[in-house]
């Protein structure tokens, strides 16, 4: 049989329409749990412009997809341009609030930072993450990059690429790394005082200077004492809890790791010395001549558009490298079998 008809047929096989029709049906539902997701945050009091965020393509199940996870005490609106801009090249978009996040000024983030409710949240959203199809991109900035790694960590090999945009470990300024050491010493004592404290500073959607990875959408103000506070201990608690889980060598899909000198949130040497522990990744850091803050953007800076269009450039041959070495081996492994098909259809069974 000439290998063009052997191909027809193999399209219109009635195994290969029903699973055609699966994975639409699959889609239907992914969309409902999405749109449960955003109902519940409603109900919650969650802001509009915090809530979880997905834009399908006409054909979601032919395209590829992108998962992101903002940073501590922001919002979606950090991917603002960057969803778009991917949502245009034809992927799948998908934008998660991180729990807690998003309430406004009544209520605020201690309650949803333990360990244990942080890894409650990522298992709810790997489930459904896991269950597109097609090559999936995981990117994640500062806390979000921290919860990442996580994930990265637990589930190896289901992303195509992840991609870390100034991952939070520990802080960079040596106030912060000794107050999250007093909170270590301290932490029977203070573990349900803690959460207290920090109800009682507040929150705010508006952009930080720390946290904008949007152009369009310029800082408001400084970043004030809870983001501190949190980094210092919440954040830093949940990274040393899950430390102990990273080996030497940790294989696995592609990371692509973005970082900056001029960081003053995130340690940007606490990343590499965590981040070499994985085999397969690849580090950008950006200089001090560059001069790019936590945001790798920043608007008193002339051509301050710069770290933002870098960073998408970077991201988009990280993802077609890694698209492309996957679709390689599906080829590789479909030439396989049509040509056992080909070579051996006369012998008897």
């Amino acid at each position: 049989m000439p290998l063009s008809k052997l191909i027809a047929v193999s399209i219109s096989h009635p195994k290969l329409v029903k699973t055609t029709q699966a994975y639409e049906e699959r889609y239907k539902k992914i969309r409902k749990e999405l749109e449960t997701i955003q109902e519940n945050e409603k109900n919650l009091g969650v802001d509009d412009s915090a809530r979880t965020i997905f834009t399908f393509q006409k054909k979601p199940d032919q395209a590829n997809s992108i998962f992101f996870l903002h940073g501590y005490t922001c919002g979606n609106w950090q991917f603002n341009d960057m969803s778009r801009h991917f949502y245009r090249l034809g992927y799948n978009v998908i934008l998660f609030n991180l729990p807690g996040h998003g309430i406004g000024t009544s209520k605020h983030l201690a309650y949803s930072t333990e360990t244990q409710k942080l890894e409650s949240f990522i298992t709810a959203r790997f489930s459904i993450m896991s269950a597109f199809k097609n090559d999936k991109h995981l990117v994640g900035f500062s806390a979000g990059g921290l919860l990442s790694t996580y994930i990265r960590v637990k589930h190896p090999h289901t992303f195509t690429s992840v991609t870390l945009l100034a991952p939070y470990f520990l802080p960079t300024d040596i106030k912060g790394l000794i107050g999250f050491t007093v909170f270590r010493l301290l932490e029977k004592h203070l573990s349900q005082a803690i959460p207290r404290i920090l109800d009682f500073v507040p929150y705010s959607l508006k952009p930080r200077n720390n946290g904008v990875l949007s152009s369009n959408e310029p800082p408001k103000y400084p970043v004030i004492s809870d983001t501190r506070l949190g980094h210092f201990y919440v954040l830093s608690k949940f990274f040393f809890d899950f430390l102990s889980t990273l080996t030497k060598s940790q294989k696995g899909s592609k990371i692509l790791a973005i970082l900056t000198d001029c960081d003053r949130v995130a340690s940007p040497i606490i990343a590499k010395m965590v981040l070499s522990c994985f085999s397969n990744i690849t580090f950008k850091l950006f200089s001090q001549k560059e001069n790019l803050p936590h945001s790798f953007f920043d608007a008193s800076v002339k051509n301050n558009d710069l770290g933002i269009e870098e960073t998408l450039d970077l991201m988009e041959k990280h993802f077609k490298n890694t698209e492309e070495k996957k679709a390689l081996l599906v080829q590789l492994l479909c030439l396989y079998h049509l040509k056992k098909i080909i070579h051996y259809p006369n012998q008897k069974r």
